[in-house]
Order: structure tokens, then C-alpha cells, then sequence
């Protein structure tokens, strides 16, 4: 072999060997170059290096998603004059993040919701406090820590439901547990109509069931009714508690039912009752103490009572 080939061998070795270590430290060159990178860019999201303002961002920030959309907490028409609603949202950034907005979208006439939360995180629990019956639409609004949002709806029912008794006297009076009714009759007339939650008249009354709850010793009472009108018969003077009962609502009416004189019985010393439309016929009794008339006939001049006992005569 010549010298000069000795030295062309000897030549590509050395580039061989000179490209394999280049390779390695192209390598090393472009991870320190990455790291460097890195290094640069939180370097440059670092709180206060420029203000409150972040350069670069490395992250994506997504719109909030409704995990559980609104809905009633129970059932599927409000029964009552307030409802707890719920709503759930979901987030990148964590669901305590977000905020729930609640607004009226429908409502009936007239119709007005509160809530009790609003804005807030805990609000996607919520009440809602109604006043009057009828449909009602509400919006939540989902909301991110940089305003990225979301919404769900829902429309539901507030029915008109039973829920008390307004009972008054035929004048108008209401009867209640503080103004009972006081009679001296024997019969005592009412009228009956149930309200919904909110105090005001249904529009289809129910069917009533009138009952004696307790009545004075002897005493019986018989109960009429027709439509929202029902009479109570008394047998006897004293107390009495008549009940209205629809369904699960109920109401108490104290009646009280006081004597008076209406009739005038008379009767003989035997205890016969004197027929006015009959004469009584009796023997003239002398007194010989005193030499007094104490009975006659029944065409006497007058009409003494004496000692309780009503008899004819004169002195």
C-alpha cells in the first residue's frame, strides 16, 4: 500500500468519526435549546414581570358544559308557594369556579319569582318564591372566572292547590278559631270556600264533608249542604264544633247556641199540658184561711203566676 492511500484511509476514519460526535452534539444542543425555551416562556407568564398580563399562554381555556341541567328538586309541578331548584355546571378549570345566574324568562300575568341565591356558586341550589299560580320559565347562566359560558332552561307549573277554608256567616262574618259563632236560634246557616296557596278563591271548589266533632250533652246536630252553603240543626242550647273536611285540609267551626225564650208551655198541677186551642174546666178552690179565690175557671179576669206555677184567678 502507498503511502498516499495509507493517508486517504487514515482521512475518511477521522470523518467518520468527526460525524458521529456531531450528531450527538446536535442532540444535546437542541434539548438544551428546548429546556431554554421552556425556561423563557414561564419566565415571561411570571406574575407582576409585566403587570397582571400573561404574554404567552400555555394553556386553552374551555366554555363551561351543563353536567345536570335545571330541574325541580322534587316532582314535576310546584305545589306550594316556593320550590328549590338545582342546577349543575362542569368547567376545566374546576366547577367551584363557576357562577350560576337565575332569571325570569316567562311568567303569567301579574306573576312575580324571587330567588333566594343569585350569582354565586352555592346558588345552583336554589329557591324560588312565587305569587300566584300559572307557567313559569327560568334561565341559569353558567359562568367561568373568564366569562366563558353556558345555559340551561326549564319550564314548569305552579298549580292552584287547596290549601284552606274561609268560612263565614250568611251576613258576611268570618268564622274563625279567635270569632266564633254565637246564635239563639236553633239553626245557623254558613258558607264554605277553599282557597289555593295563595289566599285566593279556586277556581273549582272541592267537594266539602261536614261533620259534628262534639256537640253538649244530649245534643245532636243535623248538617244540609248544597254547593258552598250548608245549615246546621240544634237540638239542645250549648256549644258545638262542626269540621269541613276536604281531603288532607280541614277546618273547625265553634257554634255556640244560646237559650231563649220563644213558647210559653202550661200545664195542670197533674202535670197535663193545657191545649190553648181547649178550655179547662176546674173546681173553685177556697182557701178558708183567708177566704181567697185560688183557681176558677178557665174564662178568669186574670192571669197570676204564683210560686212558678201559672194559674187562674183573682183576689
Amino acid at each position: 500500500m502507498s503511502i498516499r492511500s495509507e493517508r486517504v484511509n487514515k482521512k475518511q476514519n477521522n470523518n467518520r468519526k468527526t460525524t458521529k460526535l456531531g450528531i450527538e452534539q446536535l442532540e444535546s444542543r437542541l434539548m438544551n435549546s428546548i429546556d431554554s425555551l421552556e425556561s423563557g416562556l414561564q419566565l415571561l407568564n411570571s406574575p407582576g414581570l409585566f403587570g397582571s398580563t400573561q404574554l404567552v399562554s400555555t394553556t386553552t381555556n374551555s366554555p363551561p358544559t351543563v353536567a345536570t341541567p335545571v330541574q325541580l328538586a322534587s316532582g314535576s309541578t310546584v305545589l306550594g308557594r316556593t320550590a328549590s331548584l338545582r342546577v349543575l355546571g362542569a368547567d376545566n378549570g374546576g366547577e367551584t369556579s363557576l357562577k350560576y345566574n337565575w332569571s325570569l324568562v316567562d311568567k303569567p300575568s301579574g306573576g312575580t319569582v324571587s330567588f333566594a341565591a343569585n350569582r354565586t356558586n352555592a346558588s345552583k341550589n336554589n329557591t324560588l318564591t312565587f305569587n300566584k299560580p300559572g307557567s313559569y320559565e327560568v334561565l341559569v347562566t353558567i359562568s367561568d372566572s373568564q366569562g366563558l359560558m353556558t345555559s340551561s332552561a326549564l319550564r314548569f307549573e305552579v298549580a292552584a292547590t287547596l290549601t284552606s277554608f274561609l268560612i263565614q256567616t250568611p251576613n258576611g262574618k268570618a268564622v274563625t278559631p279567635s270569632s266564633p259563632v254565637t246564635t239563639g236560634d236553633i239553626r245557623q246557616g254558613l258558607t264554605i270556600r277553599g282557597l289555593d296557596q295563595f289566599g285566593v278563591a279556586l277556581n273549582t271548589q272541592p267537594t266539602v264533608n261536614w261533620t259534628t266533632a262534639s256537640a253538649p250533652a244530649g245534643g245532636t246536630a243535623t248538617l244540609t249542604s248544597e254547593g258552598t252553603a250548608v245549615t246546621a240543626e240544634f237540638t239542645r242550647a250549648g256549644t258545638y264544633t262542626l269540621r269541613a273536611q276536604s281531603g288532607s285540609v280541614s277546618s273547625n267551626v265553634s257554634v255556640t247556641v244560646n237559650q231563649t225564650l220563644t213558647s210559653i208551655n202550661l200545664a195542670t198541677p197533674s202535670g197535663t199540658t193545657i191545649d190553648p186551642s181547649q178550655p179547662v174546666s176546674v173546681a173553685k178552690l177556697i182557701d178558708a184561711s183567708n177566704n181567697k179565690l185560688l183557681a176558677s175557671c178557665c174564662n178568669a179576669d186574670r192571669l197570676t203566676r204564683v210560686n212558678g206555677c201559672t194559674r187562674w184567678g183573682r183576689e
